[in-house]
């Protein structure tokens, strides 16, 4: 996975396209710093974790991998990682949070040039309380206040148990109007932070007909016209790589359907890109030849 990131960045900026890897383990819970010390706790922003990877079967975190690897390629300096998954991206908000705050000989050496990065735009849909739902503490938003090396924004929302286990409401809605508050959030940061680089951490297993996760209930969720949406209103420079990596999704209807609206949305926004790479002008009809009179 890691090696189908690095290959998918350098595969998107050559073709002007958007790169989906099909392809497991996960990533977004795992941290670049691999340890196995299953029974120490590790801060995250949203609580004390147990260990620093293989949450949800998670090794590395490929998709912010990627991301530096643009980094490094000048591919791009402005990154937006976006987030859909039934959980939040601990081990991905660590690495952000820890880059950002590293000094710039250290960054520049991380990624072996000056000025890399200008800015990381981090949004996340998510339910509230992972990864104990049911514990006593819940998801929390991040703390920005410490000084940071570059411009970081955070963008999350975070879906209350009620609207996801049936507590409140036996439909559906309550979770659709704050999926679409948060995709509305979405589209004005990123018209206001204006990123050159895209990189999703795509989620099935907030799809309707998950049924393998003990978060939410079969029925709540979203489907193929939220992902078709998603992706196909995104707004991004010419060769800017985009790369969407496998997260969460388990049961087979829902990554069907899950897959099935990504790649309509990404086939809307492949068809916009191409469409304005190159202007075809058109032909100017030939001059017809006069007949001289008789």
């Amino acid at each position: 996975m890691l090696v189908a990131g690095v290959l998918a960045v350098d595969l998107s900026v050559k073709e002007g396209l958007p790169v989906l890897v099909l392809g497991r383990p996960p990533g977004h819970h795992a941290t670049c710093g691999h340890d196995l010390r299953l029974g120490d706790t590790w801060s995250a922003p949203c609580g004390e974790l147990p260990g620093a990877s293989l949450g949800g079967g998670c090794f590395y975190p490929s998709t912010w991998l990627a991301a530096l690897h643009s980094l490094n390629k000048g591919h791009a300096k402005r990154l937006a990682y976006v987030d859909v998954d039934a959980h939040m991206p601990d081990g991905v908000w660590r690495e952000v949070d820890h880059f950002s705050k590293l000094q710039k000989d250290q960054r520049d050496f991380l990624l072996g040039k000056r000025g890399s990065c200008t800015g990381i735009l981090f949004s996340s849909i998510h339910i509230d309380g992972y990864p104990n739902p049911g514990s006593s503490w819940h998801s929390v938003k991040r703390n920005l206040h410490r000084q940071r090396a570059f411009e970081v924004r955070v963008r999350d929302t975070l879906l209350p148990q009620s609207v996801t286990r049936g507590t409140a409401s036996s439909k559906n809605e309550g979770l659709i109007t704050r999926y679409q508050r948060w995709r509305n959030e979405l589209d004005k940061e990123m018209k206001s932070f204006l990123p050159d680089g895209l990189f999703v951490g795509l989620g099935l297993d907030l799809h309707q007909k998950e049924s393998r996760i003990s978060d939410k209930k079969v029925g709540r969720g979203l489907c193929k016209p939220q992902y078709r949406s998603l992706f196909s209103g995104f707004r991004l420079p010419k060769k800017a790589p985009v790369v969407l990596m496998l997260e969460g999704g388990y049961t087979k209807e829902g990554v069907e359907d899950g897959i099935s609206g990504t790649l309509a949305g990404l086939e809307s926004l492949a068809a916009r890109s191409r469409s304005g790479k190159r202007k075809i002008k058109p032909r100017e009809p030939k001059a017809r030849k006069r007949r001289r009179a008789s």
